[in-house]
Order: structure tokens, then sequence, then C-alpha cells
């Protein structure tokens, strides 16, 4: 099983929930996923893991993957199903 190398609480406060609108939070939400189809939960996902330092990578296969303007980070936009 893979691990995570950051603490369940820093990225849990930087997770921007649907539930719990934080503005600051949620914005970059609603900014990525306009005009895109895709899974919110990978973007929120993306955003937790980015703010606490640990980097999507450039190329996941079969993987929708978006680098953003304003940052310059990479953003998982799906992940692809599995039976």
């Amino acid at each position: 099983m893979g691990v995570i190398p950051a603490a369940f609480a820093a990225l849990s406060s930087n997770y921007p929930r649907r539930d719990i609108k934080n503005p600051a939070l949620y914005q970059y939400v609603e900014q990525v996923m306009t005009g895109l189809q895709g899974s919110l939960c990978c973007v929120q996902m993306s955003h937790a893991l980015n703010t606490v330092g640990i980097q999507i990578p450039a190329k996941v296969i079969g993987t929708p993957i978006r680098r953003r303007k304003s940052t310059g980070k990479f953003i998982i936009i799906s992940l692809p199903l599995t039976n």
C-alpha cells in the first residue's frame, strides 16, 4: 500500500469541501472546473496535495492531467474507472 508523506490534518485543512464552502479554498476548484468535464474530487485532492508540497506528476498513464496557468502545478482532472 502506498503512503502519502503528509499529515492527515494538513491535507484535511487544505481540502476544499463542497459542503462547507470556504470561498478562499473553493474558488480554486470552481475556476479549474469551469468548462471542464471531470471529477470534482480529483481536483479537490490535487489541490490539497499541491498545497502541502506533494506534487502531482506531469504524466500518469490513463489519467487526464492539466497544468494550472496561475500556479504552474499539475492537477488531476479525473481518474480512470476500474472494476
